[in-house]
C-alpha cells in the first residue's frame, strides 16, 4: 500500500514538488564527490526531478537516475538532458552487479517500508564497484506512518538512527562519516546521512 500511496502522490505533486526544490542538499552529493574520480558512474536512487543532486554530479560524473513516479522521470530527463533516466525502484533498479562507482540516495528511501530497507541496501552494495561509495538519507526516529505532503496523502516508514546504522553495517558498508542534519529551511525536516564504503 505504501508503494501506491508514494507512486500516485509523487505523480500528483510532480510540478510543485519541483518549485520546492533548492540546493541545500548540495552539501551531500559534493561530499560524495571528494571520493569518486571525473567521469565515474553515479547512480541517483530516487532521483525525482533530478534538481539539485542529478544536475549537479551531470556536470563532472556519469548520472543515471531511478525514480518510481513517471511524472518525476519525466522532468529529470527535461531538467538534465546530459542523465539518464528510467521509471524503476530500488529493490529491481535494472542494472548489474558492480555498475557504479557512486550510489546517491536522498529522500527515497524513507518512503520505502522499512522491512525492505536491508534488502534495498545489500543490492546497493552488490550495485557498487570496489571501492564504491554510498551516501544515503535515513530517518533519525523510528516511526512509520502516512501524512499530509504538499497537498497530497504521503508515506514514510524508517527505523532510528542506531539500528539505521547496523542495517548498514550489515548490508557490508563501511561506515566513513555520518551526521544529523536538520534542513535549515524546515525545522522538522531532520535525518540521518551517512557516507559508507564498500
Amino acid at each position: 500500500m505504501g508503494k501506491e500511496i508514494v507512486e500516485s502522490g509523487y505523480n500528483e505533486i510532480a510540478e510543485e514538488y519541483l518549485k520546492a526544490k533548492n540546493e541545500d542538499t548540495l552539501i551531500f552529493a559534493k561530499k560524495l564527490e571528494e571520493h569518486l574520480n571525473s567521469g565515474a558512474k553515479i547512480l541517483d536512487a530516487g532521483c525525482g526531478p533530478g534538481i539539485p543532486i542529478a544536475k549537479h554530479l551531470a556536470r563532472n560524473f556519469q548520472v543515471y537516475g531511478i525514480d518510481i513516479s513517471a511524472k518525476q522521470i519525466e522532468l529529470a530527463k527535461k531538467m538534465v538532458p546530459d542523465g539518464n533516466f528510467k521509471r524503476a525502484n530500488m529493490l529491481d533498479p535494472g542494472f548489474g552487479n558492480e555498475t557504479f562507482d557512486g550510489i546517491i540516495c536522498l529522500y527515497a528511501l524513507i518512503h520505502v517500508d522499512r522491512t525492505k530497507h536491508l534488502e534495498i541496501l545489500k543490492r546497493f552494495y552488490n550495485l557498487l564497484k570496489t571501492p564504491g561509495y554510498l551516501l544515503v538519507c535515513m530517518q533519525l526516529e523510528d516511526w512509520e506512518g502516512e501524512n499530509e505532503y504538499l497537498g497530497t496523502k504521503m508515506f514514510w516508514s524508517g527505523y532510528g538512527q542506531k539500528q539505521n546504522i547496523e542495517l548498514l553495517k550489515k548490508s557490508g558498508f563501511q561506515i566513513i562519516w555520518q551526521k544529523d542534519w536538520a534542513n535549515p529551511r524546515d525545522s522538522n525536516d531532520r535525518h540521518l546521512f551517512v557516507l559508507c564504503k564498500k
